[in-house]
């Protein structure tokens, strides 16, 4: 068995006190059965979605021409590392982080997308959705369709 050196991230060492393992040995690779969860970020629209436990298909959508969409592999760490991890990294506009729109990677793979681990420094638990939009289509109509489709299968996880 193998095992990858990772980096802690600056201002996580505090963190390590409360129980956070730091990047362990590999991770299998993913089920069909896995949890795989888009961060919200706190917005009146995200807002809505942890008080009605509905997805908003904004959530799945990044901006136009992004290949990709990013998640955490959320069956792979208690709830509270990947809250730890989720804080650290800080979106661009300052935003909190709420918790998890989730899928499951069985739903991702459909409709010609495709779910690979995609780990970070900061998170090994990161992975990647990619949508697979072929050159002759309209990118931004089948963005929103997948994040439509993502979005109707949607469960609300709160932070830890």
């Amino acid at each position: 068995m193998s095992r990858t050196a990772w980096c802690v991230p600056a201002g996580a060492a505090d963190k390590l006190s409360l129980g956070v393992t730091v990047m362990p040995t590999d991770l299998p690779d993913i089920r069909p059965s896995d949890a795989l969860g888009r961060r919200v970020r706190s917005t009146r629209r995200a807002e809505r979605l942890a008080i009605k436990n509905k997805s908003v298909p904004d959530i799945f959508c990044e901006k136009r021409g992004v290949p990709s969409l990013s998640v955490d592999r959320l069956d792979h760490a208690p709830d509270q590392d990947m809250t730890v991890i989720a804080d650290q990294e800080p979106d661009s506009l300052g935003r909190s982080f709420l918790g998890w729109a989730v899928v499951r990677a069985e739903q991702a793979q459909q409709d010609g997308r495709t779910v690979l681990p995609d780990a970070t420094l900061v998170n090994r638990y990161h992975a990647s959705i990619d949508l697979n939009i072929r050159p002759d289509v309209d990118h931004w109509a089948a963005q929103k369709g997948h994040s439509n489709a993502l979005a109707s299968y949607a469960i609300w996880r709160e932070r830890a």
